[in-house]
């Protein structure tokens, strides 16, 4: 007779499950929401930019943490849209404010991280391409 799944093993393939969620949630996102797809492009660019000009750890870290300040940002203002969107289907103000708002924070984190993207990109990519010039 085989042994009840142990209260430790459910639980842990709770937590495996909700990666799963998680990972699907951001999957959907993504098909569904353009403006997440050029955040898509452009982790990618700042990546491969970063990767060419051998970034040391610490730039890494401020590329990583803007990256994911906005995709966070982005994420949050997909799910408010859609929940606002359940809840209000017809126009109301406060409905309006609250993807107003949401949408602010995704504007701000991509502003802050072009910003950082300037700081730290700048320079290293100033000094690589001012012998071309």
């Amino acid at each position: 007779m085989a042994k009840p799944p142990s209260r430790h093993r459910a639980r842990w393939r709770h937590e495996v499950a909700s990666f799963g969620y998680a990972l699907q949630g951001i999957g959907e996102a993504l098909k569904s929401e353009p403006h997440l797809r050029f955040h898509a492009l452009a982790t990618v660019a700042a990546v491969a930019l970063g990767a060419w000009l051998q970034l040391p750890r610490y730039d890494w870290a401020l590329v990583v943490l803007a990256i994911g300040a906005v995709w966070t940002a982005e994420l949050m203002n997909t799910a408010v849209e859609s929940i606002v969107d359940l809840v209000s289907p017809d126009f109301h103000v406060l409905a309006g404010r609250a993807k107003d708002v949401a949408a602010g924070a995704v504007l701000l984190a991509s502003l802050a991280a072009v910003v950082v993207g300037l700081l730290v990109f700048g320079p290293p990519l100033w000094a690589k391409l001012l012998p071309l010039l």
